[in-house]
């Protein structure tokens, strides 16, 4: 299994793309945004390397480690957003630091107390 770093945001935290394949990848934690200018550092690679984003992990619902999900949702409409838990959906806050909300569609939570596995 392939995983890529990019170091986002304004803590520089990591954003993992992880490839399911060859073509087929899914992005954990996003944390790109325009306060930093590296809101879509992310999506540039996926085209530019003619991949296929499978969906979004978010391990925890911290500010500094989802600003990247509104662009990629943005420029990758049909994706799965998904949480690791569901204290997670609770506890997500904007979708970028403007200080308003956003709000995603989850298609599943992955972990809540009994261990599921799904592809993304």
């Amino acid at each position: 299994m392939e995983i890529k770093v990019f170091n986002t945001g304004i803590y520089s935290v990591n954003t993992l793309l992880v490839h399911i394949d060859e073509k087929n990848v899914f992005v954990v934690d996003p944390a790109g945004c325009i306060e930093t200018q590296d809101e879509k550092i992310v999506s540039d690679y996926i085209k530019q390397n003619s991949l296929s984003l499978s969906g979004i992990l978010l391990t925890h619902g911290h500010f500094d480690h989802i600003t990247g999900t509104k662009i990629l949702k943005h420029d990758f409409e049909n994706i799965k957003i998904r949480p690791m838990l569901k204290r997670t959906v609770n506890a997500l806050p904007a979708g970028d630091l403007s200080g308003k909300r956003s709000t995603f569609n989850f298609d599943e939570v992955l972990y809540d107390g009994k261990l599921k596995i799904c592809p993304l």
